[in-house]
């Protein structure tokens, strides 16, 4: 059994078949499933020397998985996934996720640790420019360090994004690109609103177009536009 603490994943019934010759470990077979659900297989191999960094070349499935952090997210995966290179130093995950039923859902109490919203003025007075300004932290140029663990993954989902709570309720599509270090990732992608609406002070408004935008950064840029008809 293998368990990731800080995750709460675990890989249960594991199973392997490796062979070891010329300083190489070769996995003919690694099998597991995980304890939310879903199959894991793997299959390549893995230098032994430990001056190498033990280099790996390794092909990874996932099926039918399923992940949860018991508050928030619950999705619904497969994918075909790659490890290669110093597993020591700079090993890199690469290949694509594709992601099924995903449910996100907003809580009661949001966290205080939330990025402040990116707020863009349009038409704004000077007054409100100077004061948007001044609240807004400094930007920083510097860049992390280039080893540990690189990505370079793909993550899809056309549908089936669903956002529920605190009055939404929106279905949302997409892909998004997640590259360099895993401790800080770039990620770019949009994913597009499908269906959606708001209930808010007793009134229904339905969303009538939208996008989730990455740039860059891991914070999303929302773009949301919803309607209401009212009589009277």
């Amino acid at each position: 059994r293998l368990v990731d603490a800080r995750s709460g994943l675990a890989v249960n019934d594991l199973a392997a078949d490796v062979s070891i010759a010329g300083g190489v470990a070769r996995i003919n077979r690694l099998t597991g499933t995980l304890s939310t659900r879903g199959s894991l297989s793997a299959s390549g191999t893995v230098g032994i020397n430990p001056a190498q960094g033990f280099p790996a070349d390794l092909s990874i499935k996932l099926v039918d998985g399923r992940y949860t952090d018991g508050r928030v997210v619950t999705a619904n995966l497969g994918g075909d996934l790659t490890i290669k290179g110093p597993l020591t130093s700079a090993p890199v995950i690469a290949g694509t996720v594709n992601l099924a039923k995903t449910v996100i859902t907003v809580p009661d109490k949001l966290p205080g640790s939330l990025a402040a919203l990116d707020v863009k003025h349009k038409n704004a007075p000077g007054a409100v420019k100077a004061q948007d300004k001044a609240l807004r932290p400094p930007t920083t140029s510097g860049k992390g360090g280039g080893s540990g663990l690189a990505l370079d993954v793909t993550v899809n989902a056309p549908n089936q994004i669903f956002i529920q709570g605190r009055g939404v309720d929106a279905e949302l599509g997409g892909s998004l690109k997640l590259t360099g270090p895993a401790s800080s990732p770039q990620a770019v992608g949009t994913f597009t609103l499908q269906r959606g609406r708001l209930s808010i002070l007793g009134k229904r408004l339905t969303f009538t177009e939208g996008t989730v935008g990455f740039s860059g950064s891991l914070v999303p840029y929302l773009n949301l536009t919803a309607t209401t008809t009212t009589t009277g």
